[in-house]
């Protein structure tokens, strides 16, 4: 009887203990499916879907006359997946040879414990075709857009440049990045049983939105003149660096802003440190004569003096609280206009106390020294202009000649852009429009900041500005048939707190045609070693870069020409007015006084008669077919044929027929659908395939 009890309770034991287990595991699956289903369910996801970003197009960059300055090309980029990834030892062996690596630079990658790992990112088409034919489980090829900068070197550090992730790094590209990025998609990929990423209908996917695209005041035409001009000057002089601005003086458009040394934004990594600045807004420098623009404006603004007052100018030399002021050149009594021909330091030191401290402080402030010019691109410095109660008694003086201020390049186009302007200073851009598709989601405009001098005043600065060119300092400036108004600038160089003997700041600035200006234009070489004057080493540049120019554009002012010319035998060269606004190709051809017949009522030019480059009368009719004018007429065309070409080439050949362009690939075009005569319309997808040397 005791035994049976004893087995009984034994047995109760293991009963209670089996229930207690089993309302254990009642309990944890109530918790598992129940509370934390969300959790297990997302590990269970995690482990069976993968997420895969899809990135946008980056947004075109295009010049005033819609020409391509940057865009996309897709290349490939090969990742794989270490765990599930099959034939390790043939990947590896693969990509070692087609790469040229060594076998354990990808085979340390693929003993990682992580899920994806990139082998190469960035590859040509000609290339990753020869990956793609081997079949292997594991082995991921993404298509990744990479940026092409057409023209290389021109423009590079304004426009900037971009990583290997399509992030922009410096110039345009970083300041506009947001703009031109876009917004990330995904897509979300189911493995099957073997580990393999499947599409489902049934995943979310979200598609990428493409980025906007940047319309630039810069002509590339322009640009590329001023690049190659300045390149070649400044090797010339043997200058450490060099810089040119130019810009249009009725609507502060730049129209083009140029460095040296250049840098290639397709291979940004050769750039050494701080050669992606641009060095027109970043670096600042005593400007030297060119700045006695504020001394002569407030001497004519205020009536202190006329052009034809005389000052003696010392023979020379000119002591003031022990230090001396020197000329070039010794000059006895200069009339005013004489002064700044001859860029006598003298006679504005002697002049300038007559402005008063105050108001040559206000003078310099409002031609925008010492002031951020607000220019759409970073790295911009505002220069050194110190208030009146910071100047010691030599501060007025050295002032009034150029020194103990600091200044851009673009600070100092803009004052004399605005003596060209009549006395209007307008605020720099360089930003025309943003467009996205055929949607335009900003449109820029001239912005007048002030009125710097009046009109009398800016033409009497204007003459004496010629008088440079003419007789004076800039005479290697000076072409003949058309006038320039010009002011040299040279200005000694602080090296370790002391003016250097050896290092110079040499400078032009000028407007053409003086009396009717198109543009201003300021060269700067830094330390120049054959000279250092700037009238002996910037001077010639602008003479060249404008003597080009003169062949695109009639640069002669219509008051000096003979009176039997000015209307009829006067000819014009009539610009390339495709793609433009209809607002802006009427005013361009109302300052050329040609008479204007538009045909439609779009808002973009896509023809016009006579064809760009002609010499045309002026008075000459100029028929400008828009967007929506004969559109059945335009809406087939033929396809040209574009192989053999470079891609900037290419796309300048096919700019005019509104195609839904994609490139693959780099260098020349070896494959194009459509092909060449098969007739097109507007929108139509063209795919374009360039290769380079094949490795």
């Amino acid at each position: 009887m005791k035994d049976s009890h004893n087995k009984n309770w034994r047995l109760y034991i293991v009963l209670v203990f089996f229930l207690l287990g089993f309302g254990a595991i009642i309990f944890r699956l109530v918790i598992i499916q129940i509370k934390d289903s969300w959790k297990y369910q997302e590990i269970a996801k995690r482990q069976s879907e993968s997420k895969i970003v899809l990135k946008p197009e980056r947004g075109n960059i295009y010049d005033r006359n819609m020409n391509t300055l940057v865009t996309n090309s897709i290349f490939y980029s090969f990742g794989a997946d270490p765990k599930v990834l099959t034939e390790k030892t043939q990947v590896i062996k693969l990509f070692s040879e087609i790469f040229n690596k060594p076998i354990d630079y990808y085979k340390n990658k693929l003993e990682k414990n992580i899920r994806f790992v990139w082998l190469e990112r960035m590859v040509p088409k000609n290339v990753a075709e020869k990956i793609s034919n081997y079949k292997i489980d594991g082995l991921i090829k993404i298509e990744e857009p990479h940026r092409v900068y057409i023209n290389n070197e021109i423009c590079g550090q304004v426009l900037g440049c971009t990583n290997i992730d399509n992030v922009g790094l410096s110039g345009l590209e970083l300041q506009f990045d947001k703009v031109l990025r876009g917004e990330d998609g995904f897509i979300i990929l189911q493995r099957d049983g073997r580990g393999r990423l499947m599409p489902s209908i049934d995943l979310p996917k979200q598609e990428p939105v493409d980025g906007c695209h940047l319309v630039l005041t810069i002509d590339e035409v322009y640009q590329t003149i001023v690049d190659e001009e300045l390149f070649k000057g400044a090797v010339e002089v043997g200058a450490d660096a060099a810089t040119a601005v130019m810009i249009d003086p009725k609507t502060g458009g730049i129209l083009a802003m140029s460095n040296y040394p250049a840098i290639n934004p397709n291979n940004y990594n050769t750039a050494l440190p701080g050669q992606n600045r641009i060095r027109a807004i970043s670096d600042m420098f005593e400007p030297g004569s060119t700045f006695k623009i504020v001394t002569a404006a407030a001497l004519l603004e205020e009536g202190i003096l006329k052009p034809s007052d005389k000052v003696f100018c010392e023979n020379g030399k000119y002591k003031i609280f022990g230090k001396y002021i020197e000329d070039t050149h010794p000059y006895g009594v200069l009339t005013f206009k004489e002064a700044v021909q001859n860029s006598s330091n003298i006679f504005m030191s002697k002049v300038v106390k007559m402005i008063g401290d105050e108001k040559f402080y206000k003078y310099a402030r409002n031609f925008g020294f010492g002031i951020y010019t607000g220019v759409e691109l970073p790295g911009e410095m505002k220069g050194e202009l110190k208030r009146p109660i910071d100047w010691d008694p030599m501060t007025i003086y050295s002032l009034s000649y150029g020194y103990s201020l600091s200044a851009t390049i673009l600070q100092i186009a803009s004052a004399y852009a605005a003596i060209a302007n009549n006395g209007i200073l307008m605020k720099p851009y360089i930003i025309d429009r943003i467009i996205s598709d055929e949607k335009v989601m900003f449109q820029n405009k001239p912005q007048e900041i002030r009125r710097v001098v009046s009109d009398k005043t800016a033409r009497e600065l204007t003459e004496m500005f010629i008088s440079v060119v003419e007789n004076g300092t800039g005479k290697q400036a000076k072409i003949e048939g058309i006038t320039i108004a010009g002011k040299t600038g040279t200005a000694s160089k602080l090296v370790d707190g002391k003016y250097s003997k050896k290092n110079y700041a040499a400078s032009f600035v000028g407007f053409v045609p003086a009396k009717n200006p198109k543009f201003v234009l300021m060269i700067l070489m830094d330390s120049p070693k054959k000279s250092y004057y700037g009238g002996e080493v910037s001077a010639p540049v602008f003479k060249k870069i404008v003597s080009r120019i003169m062949n695109i554009v009639n640069l002669k002012d219509e008051m000096d020409l003979p009176n039997n010319d000015k209307d009829k035998n006067l000819y014009v060269n009539l610009p390339n007015l495709k793609q433009q606004r209809i607002e802006t190709a009427e005013n361009i051809l109302k300052n050329l006084k040609l008479d204007i017949i538009k045909v439609g009522n779009g808002n973009r030019v896509i023809k016009q008669i006579p064809e760009p480059n002609q010499k045309i009368m002026i008075g000459d009719k100029v028929k400008l077919i828009t967007d929506d004018s004969l559109r059945v007429q335009y809406n087939k065309r033929i396809m040209p044929d574009i192989k053999g070409l470079s891609i900037r080439d290419a796309l300048n050949k096919i700019s005019n027929l509104y195609l839904n362009i994609s490139i693959s690939g780099s260098g020349t075009v070896v494959y194009q659908e459509p092909v060449p005569g098969e007739r097109i319309s507007k929108g139509k997808k063209c795919k374009i395939i360039c290769e380079r040397t094949r490795i």
